[in-house]
């Protein structure tokens, strides 16, 4: 469905970039599952989304030339800035670095520090990859920051505040739940999967980052289920295979006719990014249900370290790098926005 204009070239992950996600794998499900590509050096790329669809009546006479009718539809374009994103940063003082702490050697605690940097600094990428962040440019940005539309932002039936994504191709309203958590039912979850799949005219395979109280929630929808809003004599059950010391209660697999979706445990998404990226009430109840193949990380420059001059207080650095979050299209996904 979607198709970059930019250079949408496979990433070989620099090995540096590689052994960071390595380390925080369960952590960043969600960048270990992404493509990552690079990149031309545009802070705005730009790609063309071509629409599901089907022609008209295909019945042509015998013996006639075609004058008329042909297609000239463009395809939709989206758009989106990158941006910078950073480490807070690590330091030793310089006596650290001379002495033996009880733990370990001045330099295998620099090396640590700058360990510890990389892998928080990635994971505050991922959050803010998941959150509801719409893209900006520098220069009309109040902090003069640029930024990258997020996951959230990315699926929102409603149009964007900057290179808002045409309506032809955003989510409907259907593929957004916004209430509350207690009226997510399973069959609030199939009326959205059906709408996900009316959109794109296919089945639909999703993979769904769900928070805490949203995977909880969800796992109790194979208990007694009214059949009908009259009676609750008919259910279902699903027995699960147990020992006599372990309670089970976890469901991650749901297929329904049209539909199959996988969940995953995502406990930092929607969180305040200026705010230390504190947890917000969104954090625990939302959830995303991605095509993971309509995904991908561009780097403008790659995750990486950047020592930084000693004047005399002790070794020090920093991690930065650049990257754009490309959904090529958003159709045929899912979005549950619940704060209560």
């Amino acid at each position: 469905m979607g198709a970059l204009y930019d250079v949408d070239k496979k990433l070989p992950m620099p090995g540096y970039l590689k052994g960071v996600l390595g380390a925080v794998n369960e952590e960043a499900a969600f960048l270990t599952l992404l493509g990552h590509a690079k990149t031309t050096a545009s802070k705005l790329a730009q790609w063309g989304v071509d629409i599901p669809g089907r022609n008209g009546d295909p019945t042509g006479a015998e013996g006639t030339d075609k004058t008329d009718g042909f297609e000239t539809t463009l395809p939709e374009v989206l758009k989106n800035y990158a941006q910078r994103v950073q480490s807070t940063g690590w330091m030793i003082s310089d006596l650290a670095g001379l002495t033996d702490t009880a733990m370990e050697s001045g330099k295998a605690l620099a090396a640590n520090k700058q360990a510890a940097d990389a892998r928080k600094g990635l994971l505050s990428v991922q959050d803010m990859l998941l959150s509801n962040q719409d893209t900006a440019d520098s220069a009309d940005a109040g902090d003069a920051k640029d930024r990258t539309r997020a996951v959230y932002s990315w699926l929102d039936s409603a149009a964007q505040g900057v290179f808002p994504i045409p309506a032809s191709v955003r989510p409907t309203t259907a593929q957004n739940y916004t209430s509350t958590l207690a009226l997510f039912t399973e069959d609030a979850f199939q009326t959205a999967l059906r709408a996900a799949g009316e959109q794109v005219d296919k089945d639909v395979d999703l993979l769904g980052y769900v928070g805490s109280d949203l995977a909880q929630h969800m796992a109790y929808w194979d208990c007694k289920i009214p059949i009908t809003a009259a009676t609750e004599a008919s259910t279902r059950s699903v027995v699960s295979k147990q020992d006599d010391k372990r309670i089970i209660r976890k469901v991650q697999f749901f297929d329904y006719h049209g539909s199959s979706v996988k969940t995953i445990m995502q406990r930092r998404m929607l969180c305040d990014i200026a705010n230390a990226n504190a947890k917000t009430a969104y954090t625990t109840r939302s959830g995303v249900f991605v095509d993971m193949s309509m995904w991908q990380l561009e780097w403008l420059e790659s995750w990486k370290h950047f020592p930084l001059l000693d004047q005399g207080g002790g070794p020090r650095g920093f991690h930065k790098g650049w990257v754009r979050l490309v959904c090529k299209c958003p159709m045929g996904q899912i979005r549950a926005y619940i704060g209560s």
